[in-house]
């Protein structure tokens, strides 16, 4: 059976299989450090219940949990919140893809803290409507993940509803993201997040200002 361990905490509980007890102490190490720092960030003084963290021991189980929510499973998919829960692979499962092979654990790590940022967003805001390139903005920038930067060659259309589609979708998120951060005001961003129509409304002039910046 699936998750017959439990680690529990005030804002997070992780399910997992014996085999994975010292990744444990990694990612609730990791989490209980930056918790703090991330739910500032939103505004959030307490969330609505503790986040429920499931860690998958092997591949096939959690290629299993995500063809659920995808249309095919991609072996760079190790993590996502599509169910509210936090699901992640454990770091000797991200080794055995192609994708993540020399994956090192401080990379791991930023994985836990990545998704952190989305589970808080979604205490805010659960749809992503045409703003899914902005929650992953914040969730690569806020989690200290760095991608190189290139160039933002999509359009409004593409970038709000095309985003899957987008060939290096997580690097233009953490580019985009970057510039807000450096340029935005903390509580402009946390107006996008909490009023993300106004984000819509206001995507063809970021993209403007972004590709301004890059020339």
């Amino acid at each position: 059976m699936l998750f017959n361990k439990l680690f529990h905490s005030e804002y997070f509980n992780i399910h997992y299989e014996p085999e994975n007890k010292e990744l444990v102490e990694l990612l609730s190490g990791v989490l209980l450090a930056e918790i703090n720092r991330i739910m500032k960030f939103f505004k959030l003084t307490e969330l609505k219940s503790p986040k429920e963290i499931f860690l998958y021991a092997k591949t096939e189980e959690y290629a299993k949990h995500i063809s659920r929510y995808v249309t095919q499973y991609q072996d760079w998919m190790v993590a996502d919140t599509y169910d509210g829960n936090i699901h992640i692979l454990s770091l000797d499962g991200c080794r055995s893809t192609n994708a993540h092979k020399k994956m090192e654990q401080d990379a791991y790590a930023k994985i836990i803290i990545h998704e952190f940022v989305h589970a808080c967003q979604q205490e805010i805001n659960p749809n992503a409507y045409g703003c899914q390139w902005f929650w992953e903005a914040l969730a690569t920038n806020l989690s200290g993940q760095v991608y190189a930067d290139i160039p933002v060659l999509c359009d409004k259309e593409q970038l709000m509803f095309y985003y899957e589609s987008l060939p290096d979708q997580y690097p233009i998120s953490y580019h985009i993201g970057k510039y807000m951060l450096e340029k935005y005001s903390h509580e402009k961003l946390l107006e996008y997040v909490y009023e993300p129509e106004k984000l819509r409304e206001d995507v063809e002039e970021i993209l403007r200002a972004v590709k301004e910046t890059s020339e």
